[in-house]
């Protein structure tokens, strides 16, 4: 499918792999702009912090999340070939889908990639009978796409604040 102004944008979605570690640290930079852009560090230093993170963001991840699927998220290029667009990390608990990482490109955003990510995770649940789950931080500006979406925030403590969408009660289909 090509993207139109009444559709998704084309994308695919594929495993990680090892070859994608350089992209996958850039797709973390850029969604993490905002925060790490005010760090009074001279360049070399905000390098090592930013790895330092990146680092941190992954072992956390992988503590909470053993069984996460990483996947890239690719459109086609201007030669048609796919491109890495984005990345979508995703669990699955009992009961529940859980979006643990969804980020897209700057060159990429307020296209409809992510809208089109998630409703593609709503249908997933939908279909299935199960609640989405994920986080985000305070800042993020993603929480206007999720608001729009009908997600939730939840109550909670620390520097995410708790997402969950559920179906409409008798909408899974079997």
């Amino acid at each position: 499918m090509t993207a139109t102004p009444d559709s998704a944008p084309d994308y695919t979605l594929r495993p990680a792999r090892p070859e994608d570690a350089d992209f996958l640290f850039s797709v973390f930079v850029a969604s993490r702009e905002r925060e790490l852009s005010v760090l009074p560090l001279p360049p070399e230093q905000a390098a090592a912090f930013t790895r330092q993170q990146y680092r941190a963001h992954l072992m956390g991840q992988e503590t909470e999340f053993p069984d996460a699927v990483e996947l890239i998220v690719e459109m086609p290029g201007e030669d048609g070939r796919p491109v890495p667009t984005g990345r979508l990390v995703r669990a699955e608990r009992p009961g529940e889908v859980w979006i643990c990482d969804l980020a897209v490109m700057p060159d990429r955003r307020n296209a409809g990639l992510g809208a089109a990510l998630l409703q593609a995770a709503m249908d997933e649940v939908t279909a299935r009978g199960l609640i989405l789950r994920g986080s985000v931080t305070p800042y993020n500006p993603a929480r206007r796409l999720y608001a729009r979406l009908g997600v939730m925030e939840l109550p909670g403590q620390g520097a995410y604040i708790p997402l969950e969408w559920r179906p409409e009660p008798g909408a899974a289909v079997s």
